[in-house]
C-alpha cells in the first residue's frame, strides 16, 4: 500500500477527511460479537475504515437495512451447479456470496489436469472469487474408472497460486488410515507448502478417526447425525455443516449453531443445482433455514447482497473458451451406442442385492430380496417397492465395461433417467425399469456429448445437454434452470414428487466412498470393504 493511501484511510476512519463513501443509518451485523449494531459505515477506497457517526463524498442512506461481511461458501463443487465459472458468478453474486471454496474434482475426473486448468482460467477475472482446493482423489479409489489420474507430482506446482488453499476432501478414509503412500505423499506435499487439507470420511470414528486427523485432516463435510460431528469436533477438527441440493444436514446439525462450537463450523452448499440457486438462494438460503430453525440471527448472517441490482449481476462476464487449448473438455465421450445386450443381467440367482436410497442423506443401505420378474419390467426390476434397474457405462476410455444392478427407493415409476454427472469419475449412469427405455435415454445423453435425459415409451421427454465435460453447459443459469425444470416437470407429470431430485440423487450412487453399497463400472461396490459384491446370487 502507497504511504498517500494509508493516509487517506487513516484520516478518513479519524473523520479529519470525507470518506469516498458512507453507508447511513446501517444495522451492521458484527460476527466478532455477535451482535447487531445500528451505525454508519465509512468507506475509503476498498476498505471499510469506521464505524460510527460519519459524513462522505458520497452519502447512501440505508434507512436501517441490514449489512454484512460477503458471504463464503467454504466447500463447493462448482461442476455441481451445471455452469462454468461466469455463469455461476451471476447466479450467486446477487445472494451475497462474494467467494466460494472449489474443489474441481468433478471436471477433474474427467479430463485431469485439463480440466483443473480450464476451472482456474475460466474463474480467474470474475468479481466473485473463486479460490481452490487441489483434488486429492482422481479416481476416488482404485475401485472406480476415472477418465485421470492426478499424482501427488502433477499436483506439486499448483501449490505456488495464490488462489489455491491447500488439498480438498481425502475422501479415501480407507487408504489414508492404510497409510497409502500415494496419499501420504500428497498430504506431505500440502502441508510443506504451509496450505490445509480438508476431510471426507462419513461415520469414520474412533481408532480410525483417530488416525485420520493424525494423518494431518483440518475438516469434514460429511457428518450426518449431532453425534458424529461432536465426536470430530472434540478431536479438533473443523465441521462444515452441509445444506445443498441433495445432501440435507442442517436440520441434524442445529446444536452446532451456538458457543463453543459455532466458532468452529461453517455453512457450505457441497453441491448445488442452478434452479435452486436462483430461486431459494446459495448460501443466504441456508442461513435463512437456520434462522427458522431457531439459530440466533447474528451467528447465522441474516441476508447480504454485492454488486447486484434487482436480482442480477451488473456486470455479467461472458464465458470465453479456447476450444484447442482445452478439446478434451469440450469433448469427452468415447462410448460406443449402446444397445440392448450391453444391459444384459451378467449373474443369475434367486436373490438380489439392492441398493437402498435414504431421503436427504447420501448414506446408502443394503437391502437382500428375492429375484423379482414382473411382466413388462426388466429383470429385478419391482415398481411395487420402487426398486429399479441401475446401469453405469465407462465413457473415458473406450473399455467397454458396464456395472449392472438395482436401486431401492427411487421414485421413478416407468421409463428411465440418464445422466453424465455421476460422482466422482462421471461415467454414464442410466435407471430404469426397463431396458429399451434405459437404452435410449442412455444414447441420448451420449449423442449431446454429456448431460440428462428422460425417456418414457420409447420416447425422449426431456433432455438437457452439458457439453463441457459432460458435466456443465456454456449457457447462462437462467437458460439451464429453465431446461432443468423442464426435466422435473416432465417427471412430476410422470408420478415423480416435487421435491425429490432425481438426478441429483442418481449422481451420488456411483461414488465407491460413502457406506454403504454403490454402484460403478466394476459392479455393486461395498463401501466398507472395498470390493466388489454381486447383484444377483
Amino acid at each position: 500500500m502507497q504511504s498517500d493511501e494509508l493516509k487517506r484511510r487513516i484520516s478518513a476512519g479519524r473523520g479529519d477527511a470525507l470518506a469516498d463513501l458512507v453507508l447511513k443509518n446501517a444495522r451492521i451485523v458484527n460476527v466478532f460479537t455477535d451482535e447487531i449494531d445500528t451505525a454508519d459505515i465509512a468507506i475509503s477506497g476498498n476498505s471499510i475504515v469506521g464505524v460510527g457517526t460519519y459524513h462522505g463524498r458520497k452519502e447512501v442512506d440505508l434507512h436501517g437495512k441490514y449489512v454484512c461481511p460477503g458471504l463464503i461458501d467454504g466447500h463447493i463443487h462448482i461442476e455441481s451447479s451445471m455452469l462454468c465459472g461466469p455463469a455461476f458468478e451471476q447466479a450467486v453474486l446477487p445472494h451475497g456470496t462474494t467467494a466460494v471454496v472449489t474443489d474441481p474434482h468433478e471436471i477433474s475426473n474427467v479430463a485431469g489436469l485439463e480440466g483443473l486448468d480450464f476451472m482456474l482460467e475460466t474463474t480467474k477475472n470474475l468479481t466473485l472469487s473463486v479460490y481452490f482446493m487441489l483434488p486429492s482423489c482422481v479416481p476416488a479409489t482404485d475401485l472406480d474408472e476415472s477418465g485421470a489420474v492426478l499424482n501427488a507430482e502433477q499436483l506439486r506446482p499448483y501449490y505456488g497460486n495464490p488462489r489455491v488453499l491447500g488439498l480438498a476432501e481425502l475422501m479415501n478414509a480407507y487408504g489414508t488410515v492404510r497409510c497409502d503412500p500415494k496419499i501420504l505423499q500428497k498430504i506431505r506435499d500440502c502441508t510443506e507448502a504451509g496450505k490445509i487439507v480438508d476431510g471426507h470420511a462419513p461415520l469414520l470414528s474412533d481408532k480410525d478417526l483417530n488416525a485420520y486427523i493424525a494423518a494431518g485432516v483440518q475438516s469434514d463435510h460429511e457428518c450426518s447425525n449431532i453425534e458424529e460431528a461432536m465426536e470430530k469436533l472434540r478431536r479438533g477438527q473443523y465441521i462444515m455443516i452441509r445444506e445443498g441440493t441433495a445432501a440435507k444436514n442442517m436440520e441434524a446439525l442445529m446444536p452446532l449453531f451456538r458457543e463453543p462450537y459455532c466458532s468452529r463450523c461453517m455453512l457450505v452448499t457441497d453441491d448445488k443445482h442452478p434452479g435452486d440457486l436462483l430461486d431459494s438462494g446459495h448460501i443466504d438460503s441456508n442461513i435463512r433455514k437456520a434462522i427458522r430453525l431457531g439459530a440466533d440471527p447474528a451467528v447465522a448472517v441474516k441476508m447480504a447482497t454485492l454488486v447486484a441490482e434487482h436480482g442480477k449481476t451488473l456486470k455479467p462476464a461472458p464465458l470465453d473458451i479456447d476450444r484447442v487449448r482445452f478439446s478434451h473438455v469440450m469433448d469427452s465421450f468415447d462410448l460406443d451406442e449402446i444397445t440392448l445386450q450391453d444391459l444384459e443381467l451378467r449373474e443369475s440367482g434367486e436373490q438380489e442385492r439392492v441398493i437402498c436410497l435414504n431421503r436427504g442423506e447420501l448414506l446408502t443401505e443394503e437391502k437382500i430380496i428375492p429375484f423379482q420378474r414382473h411382466p413388462g419390467k426388466a429383470p429385478g426390476v419391482d415398481p411395487e417397492h420402487n426398486i429399479v434397474k441401475l446401469a453405469v457405462f465407462e465413457r473415458h476410455h473406450h473399455s467397454g465395461h458396464v456395472g449392472i444392478g438395482f436401486l431401492g427407493n427411487f421414485s421413478l415409476k416407468f421409463g428411465a433417467v440418464a445422466s453424465s454427472i455421476a460422482h466422482d469419475s462421471h461415467n454414464l449412469i442410466v435407471a430404469g425399469d426397463n431396458d429399451t427405455d434405459m437404452m435410449l435415454a442412455g444414447n441420448t445423453v451420449r449423442k449431446n456429448k454429456g448431460g440428462l435425459a428422460f425417456v418414457a415409451d420409447g420416447q425422449v421427454v426431456a433432455e438437457l445437454a452439458l457439453p463441457v465435460a459432460g458435466l456443465m453447459s456454456t449457457e447462462s443459469a437462467e437458460s439451464v434452470a429453465a431446461k432443468m425444470q423442464a426435466l422435473n416437470d416432465a417427471l412430476k407429470a410422470h408420478g415423480v414428487a416435487e421435491d425429490i431430485g432425481i438426478f441429483m440423487t442418481l449422481a451420488f450412487v456411483s461414488l465407491p466412498v460413502i457406506p454403504k453399497l454403490r454402484l460403478n463400472t466394476y459392479g455393486i461396490i461395498d463401501v466398507a470393504q472395498q470390493k466388489v459384491v454381486p447383484a444377483v446370487f
